[in-house]
């Protein structure tokens, strides 16, 4: 019977509040707290690294401590880049609240050290070949940065320079061509939590999350944009901790799943979805903390019980931040932090795909236009498209497109547009409505 295990032996004297998979050298780093192994008592200083056989140290780690310990992990094709609150990394000049780790050492990534400011990161990612970091931070630089800052490999600079993210940033993508960002925050033109950037301002997704909402994490998988978080059903959200939006409106993706906490984390690995939190399932008498979804069905693993942080995964093994025990404070196996999961072990029960992602009359009918790219005629080849009575398209910018269709056999209509761009067909049939997407080149 697959169970939890300690990740050699985990950590003492401090949690973990980050973890990243490096699959093209097989390691696994982590950051957060923790002192030292708990195995060996090697010195760590809140940076480690699992090369599958034992912990090692990356220099002497965080030598001088400020408002928080390292807290954000990204790995890059050339490095390892941590971000958090402390001031001086391996006692390198200028590496205060962000450092890099390549060739063996740490590096400075721009800021010089007694910077005025602070930065308790939760978040690093890379975007348009760029490092993000998300988070409260206020860097006093001139000029000064907030919020949602990028990295060029050469200086910082605000994202968006006319806007400050009041509140704090969490985690941004890329979805139908526009970029979206999460967290909790207000903008300068009212948007909160949820927004995306239309070409000239920010707005929220069709209405909005309600209540006042934390999100977590947010990132895309089968057509879908993901959230998690601290979000109420109550406030009149569709779902509560996990959240799905199509493009034209906010769904409950597993109705057979009642979150009875916030949803702490989302990761893609192995072509499918990962979920931590904390919920129950149909059938199931106890709370569990994972989920996985592959597009066709939703599926509860990992026991019931364990209370799980970060995540990530390798192609037969899911990582997890815990705490020093497995099921909370002093209860259930000891793990020291950080525990692992076989992928191959039997899940503990799993749902057909739920009617609010996967077809139903919530979630629309996927078209394909051929060929793609083209230069403004195509065919767009569905279900349902025999009897479709609208079509319209949209550009990158949100901006209506004026276009032509006719029908051209069972379930196909020929289209002619004469705007250049990646476009978002959307169409209704009957009680059912469809979208696809098409690039038009000039």
């Amino acid at each position: 019977m697959a169970q939890w295990e300690s990740v050699g032996g985990g950590f003492e004297l401090g949690g973990v509040f980050d973890i990243k998979y490096d699959g093209a050298n097989a390691r696994l780093y982590v950051a957060g707290s923790m002192i030292n192994t708990a195995t060996d008592s090697l010195l760590l200083n809140g940076i480690a690294v699992w090369d599958q056989l034992s912990w090692r140290s990356l220099g002497d780690g965080v030598t001088q401590y400020g408002g928080s310990p390292a807290k954000a992990l990204l790995v890059t094709d050339t490095a390892l880049v941590v971000a958090g609150g402390f001031q001086t990394m391996d006692s390198v000049p200028n590496t205060q609240w962000v450092a890099q780790w390549k060739q063996d050492a740490w590096h400075s990534m721009g800021i010089a050290s007694g910077t005025t400011g602070s930065c308790s990161a939760l978040r690093l990612d890379t975007l348009d070949e760029e490092v993000h970091l998300f988070g409260p931070c206020q860097f006093g630089t001139s000029p000064a940065l907030s919020n949602w800052l990028t990295w060029d490999g050469v200086q910082w600079r605000q994202y968006d320079p006319d806007e400050p993210f009041y509140g704090y940033t969490a985690a941004a993508c890329r979805y139908q061509g526009q970029m979206h960002v999460a967290g909790n925050f207000w903008t300068v033109n009212g948007a909160t939590d949820v927004a995306r950037y239309t070409g000239s301002t920010w707005e929220e997704l069709g209405p909005g999350l309600a209540g006042d909402p934390f999100v977590t994490d947010m990132l895309v998988y089968n057509d879908l944009l993901w959230v998690c978080g601290d979000i109420a059903a109550s406030a009149g959200n569709p779902a509560s901790a996990l959240l799905a939006w199509d493009g034209t409106q906010w769904l409950n993706p597993f109705p057979t799943i009642n979150h009875i906490a916030y949803g702490r984390d989302l990761l893609v690995a192995n072509g499918k979805l990962y979920y931590t939190g904390t919920f129950v399932a149909a059938g199931l008498d106890s709370s569990y903390a994972l989920l996985e979804y592959d597009g066709q069905q939703v599926c509860v693993m990992g026991g019931p019980g364990p209370v799980l942080g970060r995540i990530a995964a390798s192609a037969d093994t899911l990582y997890a931040a815990t705490g020093r025990n497995l099921f909370g404070f002093m209860s259930g196996p000891q793990l020291n932090y950080i525990g692992k999961w076989p992928l191959d072990a039997p899940r503990d029960t799993c749902f057909a795909l739920p009617q609010g992602v996967g077809g139903g009359p919530g979630r629309p009918l996927h078209w394909s236009a051929g060929p793609n790219p083209n230069t403004g005629q195509f065919t767009l080849r569905g279900p349902g498209l025999s009897d479709l009575r609208t079509l319209e398209a949209v550009d990158a910018l949100g901006r209506s497109v004026a276009l032509q269709w006719w029908p051209a056999g069972p379930d196909a209509v020929d289209v002619r547009c004469t705007a250049a761009g990646l476009l978002t067909l959307r169409g209704r049939t009957g009680d059912r409505r469809g979208q696809a997407r098409v690039l038009v080149e000039p």
